[in-house]
């Protein structure tokens, strides 16, 4: 049974308008929950679509779930925040001192903390997880500058704060699949 154009209007605007009082009531743990769900959904995707023979591996999944829900999430909901106060908008150059600061500050400590985290919860002995940050860190970091620049750009000047975490979660599924498969590439290559 598929609802018809009007039902389906009136359960997307029920489902926005829930989402937006749950984020306006509750915005760190909704914020974590997109989070970790569209964390989970880029990985199985990119098991899906980027198979190379393995069975699916659900605790890859959990990993990325995980991950999006306790560090994703919450680090990029004080991240916003921080640079909406340090860089308000009625200052001078606003716009290229909060990108500026999210490109060459927050993201290469960040992208280093969520793939070692990423490693050690695919159960791995801290010493191979660093190894494996050490070995695909700079490719992905560099990829990272290339092809998330523009999205933040439009991310940190024109989405509102609040909006920021999901519309990067949103732009994250297809990074989401790529980190999938560069970090399955590499423990493969363990």
């Amino acid at each position: 049974m598929s609802l018809s154009k009007p039902d389906r209007d009136s359960f997307l605007q029920k489902l926005s308008k829930a989402y937006v009082g749950l984020l306006n009531e509750h915005p760190l743990l909704v914020k974590a929950c997109t989070s970790g769900i569209t964390g989970a959904l880029g990985n199985a995707l990119s098991q899906v679509i980027v198979s190379t023979g393995e069975p699916f591996n659900v605790k890859r999944v959990a990993a990325f779930a995980i991950a999006g829900f306790c560090y994703i999430g919450p680090v990029m909901h004080y991240v916003y925040l921080l640079l909406e106060k340090l860089f308000p908008r009625s200052q001078r150059y606003s716009m290229i001192k909060r990108l500026l600061t999210e490109r060459l500050i927050v993201t290469p400590v960040f992208l280093l903390g969520y793939l070692y985290i990423l490693a050690l919860m695919q159960l791995r002995d801290p010493k191979i997880a660093a190894l494996q940050v050490y070995i695909t860190y700079m490719q992905i970091l560099k990829t990272n500058w290339r092809v998330w620049t523009v999205f933040q750009l439009i991310n940190v000047n024109y989405v509102p704060q609040q909006y920021r975490t999901l519309f990067g979660n949103f732009i994250g599924l297809g990074w989401g699949m790529y980190m999938a498969t560069k970090t399955r590439m590499a423990s493969s290559d363990d």
